[in-house]
């Protein structure tokens, strides 16, 4: 949101425009967008140039060139003559504005219309002066200027509440795409794309997230020409779009013209595997003028419902959405609203309801709005749906929305931790952390709490109703029982009544005394995305019975985190939790044992064979981000990449250059030496390769697995004493398996 006294300098800006023979509303933003656009690549090309001093390395893809260095605003801002700066803005600066993105690019094909129209010298020279000053202001340099300008222009044009054309505050666009957490392999479209906001914070997230990824030339290549699509039928937002795209350095996005609600999806039908989106909620099209394929989903007149039905048509199988819809499609009564209701539940998989506060487009519009989230399957898959009542998000819900906390405070993911205070004015963090909770802890939450889950069966039963309020619950304080204090359920102290459900925990943490620093701060973590913990450094309370304790923990928590390491693996409590619970789960169906390794150690007989994962040698951040990863793993029991994994193309051998020398007899040892396990019982691939080499090899006969000390043994028996297992097991000690000449011949 932009300050107070920015607006009133953005204000005298306008009166000058307006004093200056310009009185279009659209008009002023477009030509203003222009000069910051101008100011920005020369501050642009500012750092490059101090890169290049520093390092001592030429200009890497420099805008200006030594032939255009006249160009530049650092340059035409100070000519001093108004007439010879209009010249030579209009003359020369426009035509090269026009083609900077390449021929055939997008920017250059919408920039191609763009149309310089200040009037007079003494305007120019005016709005130059006014807008270098209001760029230089630190509240907002590195900001989305032009978003925010656009922002405050619609407010004073009045037109949202007639076209729906209000632009989505920047942080919850951000809430809606750490929810989503786009990749590297995603293809992501914003149907009605305005200045590209959701575009921009999708490749801010990503340059932040995958930075090392995008180092990798396909990948980038990817991210420049292919991930970012954005549709708008009103081409000076395109314009404003491509300038904001370009700006965020993607190279050439595919934002062009398009009526979306018009012209048929067939060329783009399940293309995308990411849709984020605010479309314009008012507003009604003839069947005449709507694309026959969006009717064929949903039979409407309303172009909220046919934007969700072009959601699911633009989505590829598989394929997430994450789109702003107003409250009157989760309730609404007609045939059609409950049609698409029932399409997102049964024929697909809704995944989450995200109430929004009403006044959160404020001063633009007024309307009570909701986040959906959902995944196209084609084939169902909706189990519960996730519901959150945010009511506060950080600002004020009047028509000035002033901000309620300090900076470092504000958005989804504040630079400050909140405290519960604080909380109620700003819910956003809470409702990112609950979602990546929504698998586990979130089930259990009561629907008189701020988040809970409707099962799929309720849902249908209210005639697909997806308003909150049809599902929450209120608390009564006749039927209300005295509470008793529960520590670790649930994120943190919890309220509950004696009558616990029978497994109060989620996870008991087991561990020796001197990592107890790694177990408290595994436990936070965890803690901190809602999972009920128990550790015995925080439950194991005074006057409590260490022994019960812990076997509760063992018996009533659904999983136990081992946290391996050599101390603990020479622990004789430790030995017995971890062997207990595996025993409780010898196949690992259950998936009860969860050993997490702290430092580089063995891991003795079966818990070799249990899946585990290191958090050793990571950054704090990484390693909170793979642990609650790792565990909802271990929760769903897959462990699915986030994203389509690449088409694994055939590798091929390079062919000598010069003709291959004899092998010696020095190249074939007659003597294998022992391997060590380490990799082998996680790589099976290996031990097969191996297995394989060596019979064709005619160095032995059978092939030996010897577990119980960590190594492949290699021996070589005849035929007919290997089939005798009993023999040499008892001769051996440690025979796992056996494999014959016969065997091996697949």
């Amino acid at each position: 949101m932009i300050a107070g006294d920015l607006r009133g300098r953005i204000d005298r800006v306008w009166d000058v425009f307006w004093s200056g023979g310009i009185s279009n509303p659209l008009e002023v933003i477009e030509q203003i967008s222009y000069l910051m656009f101008l100011r920005r690549l020369d501050d642009i090309q500012a750092a490059k140039e101090s890169e290049a001093l520093v390092t001592d390395r030429p200009i890497e893809s420099p805008i200006y060139t030594p032939r255009t260095q006249h160009l530049r605003w650092s340059r035409f801002k100070d000519l001093g003559d108004g007439e010879t700066m209009l010249a030579l803005v209009r003359d020369e600066v426009f035509p090269w504005l026009r083609e900077l993105g390449g021929e055939g690019s997008t920017y250059s094909h919408h920039m191609g219309g763009a149309r310089f129209t200040i009037p007079t010298a003494n305007l120019l020279t005016k709005v130059v002066d006014m807008l270098d000053g209001l760029l230089d202001d630190e509240d907002l340099v590195g900001h989305d200027t032009k978003g925010d300008l656009y922002e405050y222009m619609l407010c004073k044009i009045a037109k949202a509440g007639q076209n729906g054309q209000f632009r989505t505050p920047r942080h919850i666009i951000q809430l809606m795409v750490e929810m989503m957490a786009p990749g590297p392999g995603d293809t992501i479209c914003d149907p009605a794309c305005g200045t590209a906001g959701f575009l921009v914070a999708s490749a801010a997230y990503l340059e932040r997230t995958y930075g090392d990824d995008l180092l990798n030339p396909a990948v980038r290549e990817h991210f420049d020409h292919r991930m970012f699509h954005g549709f708008d039928f009103d081409k000076t937002m395109l314009r404003i779009g491509s300038m904001n795209m370009l700006l965020h350095e993607v190279e050439a996005p595919d934002i062009r013209y398009r009526d979306s609600l018009a012209q048929s999806a067939a060329g783009d039908a399940g293309r995308y595997s990411l849709i984020l989106a605010n479309p314009p909620f008012a507003g009604s099209l003839d069947y005449e003028t709507t694309a026959e394929d969006l009717l064929a989903i949903v039979k409407t007149k309303k172009t909220e419902l046919l934007f969700l039905a072009l959601f699911l048509r633009l989505l590829k199988p598989g394929g997430r959405a994450a789109v702003i819809a107003p409250e009157g499609v989760l309730f609404g009564s007609q045939k059609a609203n409950k049609d698409l209701r029932k399409l997102l539940v049964e024929g697909h998989k809704l995944d989450a309801v995200v109430k929004l506060p009403r006044g959160v487009f404020k001063p633009y519009a007024g309307v009570s709005a909701a986040i959906l989230f959902f995944t196209r399957t084609d084939s169902g898959g909706t189990d519960d749906v996730w519901f959150y009542e945010v009511t506060a998000d950080g600002w004020s819900l009047d028509d000035k929305r002033t901000p309620l906390l300090p900076e470092e405070k504000l958005g989804p993911v504040p630079l400050a931790a909140l405290d519960e205070a604080e909380h109620t004015k700003n819910n956003l963090p809470d409702v990112l952390r609950r979602w990546n909770a929504r698998l586990g802890s979130e089930r259990r939450r009561a629907r008189t709490e701020q988040s809970f889950c409707v099962p799929k069966a309720d849902v249908a039963a209210n005639g697909y109703d997806l308003s909150l309020n049809r599902y929450k619950e209120s608390i009564h304080a006749e039927t209300e029982r005295r509470p008793h204090r529960r520590h670790g359920l649930d994120g943190g102290p919890k309220y509950g009544t004696e009558e616990d459900d029978g497994e109060a925990w989620d996870f008991f943490i087991s561990y020796t005394g001197v990592n107890q620093a790694w177990a408290e701060w595994i436990a936070w973590q965890l803690e901190d995305a809602h999972y009920r913990v128990l550790i015995q450094a925080w439950d194991f309370v005074p006057g409590s019975d260490w022994m019960f304790k812990m076997e509760q923990g063992i018996t009533r928590s659904r999983r136990m985190i081992a946290v391996l390491s050599s101390a603990y693996l020479t622990s004789v409590y430790g030995g017995q939790e971890w062997r207990t619970v595996r025993a409780a789960d010898p196949q690992g169906f259950a998936r009860k044992l969860l050993p997490i390794r702290i430092e580089e150690c063995e891991r003795p007989g079966p818990l070799h064979t249990v899946v585990g994962f290191d958090l050793f040698g990571l950054e704090p951040r990484t390693a909170s981000a793979y642990l609650l990863e790792q565990v909802r793993h271990c929760l769903l029991g897959r462990a699915k990449p986030t994203n389509e994994p690449r088409f694994p193309a055939p590798s091929r051998p390079t062919p000598p250059i010069a003709e291959p020398a004899l092998p010696s007899a020095a190249d074939s040892p007659s003597v294998i030496s022992p391997l060590t396990m380490d990799n082998l019982v996680s790589r099976q691939d290996l031990l097969i390769r191996l297995a394989r080499k060596l019979y064709r090899s005619n160095l032995l006969d059978v092939i030996f697995i010897d577990l119980g000390r960590a190594i492949v043994t290699v021996h070589d028996f005849p035929d007919d004493v290997a089939t005798d297992r009993q023999n040499l097991s008892a001769s051996t000690g440690f025979v796992v398996g056996i494999r014959t000449r016969t065997d091996l011949s697949l």
